[in-house]
């Protein structure tokens, strides 16, 4: 989630400063939260199969939706 959310802030050029977290620094501040795995990777396969083509990279799809929302009236 932390390279995910730098991603969006380039993208959309907004100057903010993220920081990242363990799982563990989480559970820490947020005892009562839920969970988070220490690793985890979504497998887009299935996916693919059903489409019949592979997802397109995530910084691209992000790319691809800031120039389509700029381009609404």
């Amino acid at each position: 989630m932390f390279d995910f959310a730098k991603a969006i802030f380039q993208e959309f050029k907004i100057d903010a400063e993220v920081n990242s977290i363990t799982s563990a620094e989480w559970a820490a501040k947020r005892p009562g939260s839920a969970t988070r795995p220490a690793y985890s990777v979504l497998d887009c396969i299935d996916t693919d199969r059903l489409i019949g083509r592979p997802m397109p990279h995530w910084r691209d799809a992000l790319h691809r939706y800031r120039l389509a929302i700029e381009q609404q009236p």
